[in-house]
């Protein structure tokens, strides 16, 4: 009966040890970390509550390796679906004792049933696991302000492929957004560690590195992000993508150019915020008020048109209804027009409009403030998006969108479009809207 019990106990003890196939096949899972070491001739390691990771014996702590991008891995092989916890620490480079202890709380992990990689910084109790075999990446902006002159353009190099591994010749090119104003885009893949900085490129070839005394080192999640910096300083500041220009205000009170994303969206869109403002429209015409540029089917303003701050820019219905449906009824329209002689404005409570299927139906509450009647918008309310190709007004003799060459919020035919150079008695040369929560 002995030798029953014991050899079942064997086959089990065996089993969680790691017989690949079997009920208990193992898990990998590996630690990483780009924490450079602070002690001579130290190397990073793991030690925590597992009999792989040392059972907090600073003899038996497991020791890392230092990847290709500068990052520490550490990797071990443990029984499925057991609660654990773990600190980083600096080892003697024998592996022999531990030198420094990561400071805080023990991080609290579980061994769950799938290889994983999990990423943490020292010192930070929050950590993301990242599922083997996953390849996922997330869009990354690099931002700055810099007059470039000539056939100068602004590039991002760093220790990933995705910025050219310090290769000049394939650093990451960016694109100027406005005077100034430069914007490097790449998708990169999630929960790494990295290390960059800016260059000048000119024709192909590197003419200046920026001088700062080290690299910028930064982390990506699962969050788009923006990275704002300034020319030769190692400070940046990251923003995730915010839901509207509102939100932007709260955190960085400037004009600019940024990344939005709607509640209800699938994915993020360049506008340009002025002072928590959304602009969703800029109309710049001649001196007698012909607009130019605003002539478009309706799939063009279904999806928009134009630049941000530039003319002619329509923001596009899908995303204008996304952002005034997060907080259905609760923006404001701001309308401001110019004429030979002076700017006029008006503002707007209870402002979204329906999706595509109603026709991009306009809704207003009242007017807030401003110099114009409130009436001239207002017999639009209820209205109908039209253009020349989809004439959803109640005009019978006439194509409303034809006739002012412009899609709009059409009755029969109008008395304001500022897509079209008409707002009430006013003869306008130029047109700006935006929206606030």
């Amino acid at each position: 009966m002995r030798a029953i019990v014991f050899a079942a106990l064997l086959i089990t003890v065996c089993s969680v040890k790691g017989q690949t196939g079997g009920p208990w096949a193992p898990v990998t899972l590996t630690f990483q970390t780009d924490h450079e070491v602070t002690e001579a001739n130290a190397v990073m390691g793991v030690c925590g509550s597992l009999v792989e990771l040392g059972m907090w014996n600073q003899g038996e702590c497991m020791a890392g390796t230092k990847g290709a991008q500068g990052e520490w891995n550490v990797t071990v092989k443990v029984a499925p679906s057991m609660s654990f916890q773990w600190k980083w620490v600096e080892l003697a480079s024998d592996g022999s004792k531990v030198l420094l202890w990561e400071p805080g709380d023990n991080h609290r992990t579980n061994t769950g049933t799938v290889d994983k990689t999990i990423v943490s910084n020292w010192g930070k109790q929050r950590e993301r696991e990242f599922p083997k075999g996953t390849s996922v990446t997330t869009a990354v902006r690099f931002r700055i302000h810099y007059y470039a002159s000539g056939g100068d353009r602004l590039a991002v190099c760093g220790n990933i492929p995705e910025l050219g591994n310090w290769q000049p010749a394939y650093c990451t090119l960016g694109d100027r957004l406005t005077k100034g104003n430069w914007q490097v885009q790449v998708d990169i893949s999630q929960n790494r560690h990295f290390q960059w900085k800016w260059a000048i490129i000119n024709n192909g070839t590197m003419t200046q590195w920026e001088g700062i005394s080290k690299n910028r080192h930064d982390f990506v999640g699962d969050e788009e992000i923006t990275m704002f910096t300034s020319w030769g300083s190692e400070f940046t500041t990251a923003l995730p993508v915010k839901a509207d220009c509102s939100e932007v205000w709260k955190e960085r009170r400037d004009t600019d150019l940024y990344q939005l994303q709607p509640a209800n969206a699938s994915q993020s869109f360049l506008a340009y915020c002025q002072s928590g403002w959304t602009h969703i429209q800029r109309n710049d015409m001649d001196e007698v008020g012909t607009p130019f540029g605003f002539d478009r089917d309706w799939m063009s303003y279904k999806n928009g048109f134009g630049t941000p701050s530039q003319s002619p820019y329509w923001i596009g219905n899908d995303k204008l209804y996304q952002l005034t449906n997060q907080h259905q009824g609760n923006y404001t329209l701001q309308i401001t027009i110019w004429t030979k002689y002076r700017s006029h404005s008006i503002v707007y409570d209870g402002f979204y409009i329906e999706d595509e299927s109603n026709n991009y139906r306009l809704h207003l509450g009242s007017k807030i403030s401003g110099d114009i009647e409130a009436s001239y918008l207002l017999s639009h309310a209820g209205a109908p998006f039209s253009t020349f190709d989809k004439d959803n007004d109640k005009a019978v003799t006439v194509n409303c969108p034809s006739r002012w060459q412009a899609g709009w919020w059409y009755t029969d035919c109008l008395t304001a479009t500022a897509n079209g150079g008409e707002w009430g008695r006013y003869r306008i040369i130029r047109a700006t809207m935006a929206i606030r929560q």
